[in-house]
């Protein structure tokens, strides 16, 4: 099963992923991390977008996937930046919300401590 093949079936339910496909996700991001997070940076972030049920998947085990989460969340940041008014950018962002992690947390506030100076006035509310 690709990467592609898995993203098509987190696409095609309905809510949270199921295990086996949840499974197959955190197999994925521990296989490649480098290929796993240049996939989802490939993902077109539209309404239809399901990368929030794989984020969500992720951050169930925030500390082993630690790294690619932040490396996602400042890649979803700086993506807010270029297309502030993106909808499905910010949808994807609330996952983030769900970190239990203390040292990914404190990670992701740096990074929304730096946002705070966008230029751009939805990045600002967004990071505060």
């Amino acid at each position: 099963m690709t990467l592609a093949d898995i993203y098509a079936a987190v696409h095609s339910q309905d809510g949270p992923a199921k295990p086996d496909v949840a499974d197959r996700i955190r197999q994925e991001a521990l296989r490649s991390p480098v290929a796993f997070a240049s996939f989802l940076r490939s993902v077109p972030l539209n309404d239809t977008c399901a990368l929030f049920e794989v984020y969500e998947v992720l951050l169930q085990d925030s500390k082993r996937f630690s790294e690619v989460l932040l490396s996602e969340f400042t890649h979803l940041l700086k993506r807010a930046e270029a297309d502030p008014h993106n909808a499905s950018i910010y949808a994807q962002l609330d996952a983030f919300a769900l970190a239990q992690d203390d040292e990914l947390k404190a990670s992701m506030a740096v990074v929304l401590a730096e946002s705070l100076r966008s230029s751009e006035p939805q990045i600002r509310r967004f990071a505060a």
